[in-house]
């Protein structure tokens, strides 16, 4: 089966007034949205403006007509309510789902096609506001099978947390009122961990990899263990917050690795997803982020073959055509949801379709063993075909 069969497949079902194409990256589900466009008022909703461009290029690329198209994005989509709309196009409709399935009740247009790779049960559940949706699944192992997609090779560094250099140092406390002091982590375990309240003050702990991760494990199994006691929801945002720092946290320490293999894959075309917009600045100073005006342009030299390394935060997984990437490295992995019987990692998953626009892709992962790391690897494997993963070290690139 080719793409254009697919798409031509949904274009030639029956009328329906709302609609969801949740087909894997990469098979082409943007042609058929524009293909329905047809002089119709239609309201294209972005989840950042950077993908209006796209949009504007497959239009010209197959000579349709946007005229009577506006352009907005999510955040902004009250402002349209009180036009009269034809169609509604909602791309990555996974986002912002409780503010546009709350909205569009407000509209009154005559047909909604929502775009979206991967959506989860919830999401699903959440567009019944709305009305029951007619859902077209083309799921990134169909798309391989049928021979839409490549089948990837997604390749795994397992990482240990080291418990020898003591190069670390953990905050405990920050109260404004206490004073600062420092201490080993043996300190810690043999003193200050049975001191409580006012009469512990703000440490700082000098400790090992493993020993940063133990103690912040211990905080957030103690903040979500009250939090299930008590039910206060300020303890709830702090198990967040905590975990928030835990991602991070192992995100930077991978670091120094992730530019050992940028330097190993010299020569070939590489898109880095990076946690944060300082280490991405450490692996390519031209980092394609939400602070760099030069983000466009950017991606345009990759695809015109004028640049090898692209490396963004949170820029490139939704709405962009990348060409011939050959290479992905995804430095910290995201969580996954439920999805029927599935799990859907979004984030991770669209991450992967950037780089099936090449003919032999390969994407490489980081993950600690023995942390949530790993949690979140098992919960992609799910997601997707679990015999397209491979365990390698540096040594084997």
């Amino acid at each position: 089966m080719t793409k254009n069969e697919v798409q031509q497949r949904w274009l030639n079902k029956p009328f329906y007034f709302f609609k969801i194409l949740m087909w894997a990256t990469g098979c082409g589900k943007s042609l058929p949205a524009l293909k329905s466009i047809h002089n119709k008022q239609t309201l294209i909703v972005l989840s950042q403006l950077l993908h209006e461009n796209n949009w504007r290029k497959e239009a010209i690329k197959w000579n349709i007509d946007l005229s009577t198209v506006t352009f907005v994005c999510y955040n902004s989509l009250i402002k349209h309510k009180d036009t009269d709309w034809d169609l509604i196009i909602l791309d990555e409709g996974h986002r912002w789902i409780d503010n546009w399935t709350e909205t569009l009740p407000q509209f009154n247009s005559k047909e909604l096609i929502v775009l979206s790779g991967t959506l989860s049960s919830d999401a699903v559940k959440k567009m019944y506001i709305i009305g029951k949706p007619q859902i077209d699944v083309i799921t990134t192992e169909m798309a391989v099978e049928w021979g839409l997609l490549p089948e990837p090779q997604i390749k795994i560094f397992q990482l240990v947390l080291d418990n020898i250099k003591v190069n670390q140092v953990f905050e405990k406390g920050k109260a404004k009122h206490k004073k600062t002091e420092s201490c080993t982590y043996q300190e810690w375990l043999n003193k200050w961990i049975r001191v409580k309240g006012d009469k512990r003050p703000n440490l700082q702990i000098s400790c090992t990899a493993y020993q940063y991760h133990q103690l912040l494990v211990n905080d957030i199994d103690w903040a979500k263990d009250k939090a299930i006691k008590t039910k206060d929801e300020n303890l709830w945002r702090r198990v967040k917050m905590l975990g928030n720092q835990r991602k991070s946290w192992l995100a930077s320490i991978k670091t120094q690795l992730v530019r050992e293999l940028i330097k190993k894959l010299h020569g070939k075309r590489v898109v880095v997803f990076a946690n944060d917009i300082l280490q991405a600045e450490m692996f390519d100073v031209n980092a394609v982020h939400s602070k760099n005006k030069r983000g466009q342009l950017i991606i345009e030299e990759f695809n015109t073959y004028k640049r090898d390394l692209l490396v963004s935060v949170r820029q490139l997984q939704e709405s962009m055509n990348l060409v011939e990437p050959e290479v992905g490295i995804i430095v910290q992995l995201n969580n996954s949801k439920e999805s029927g019987k599935k799990q859907v990692s979004i984030k991770n998953q669209q991450s992967l379709g950037r780089i099936l626009r090449h003919v032999s892709p390969t994407l490489y992962l980081f993950v600690f063993k023995n942390t949530q790391d790993e949690v979140y690897l098992n919960k992609f494997m799910e997601s997707i075909n679990p015999d397209w993963f491979t365990y390698i070290t540096l040594n084997d690139i």
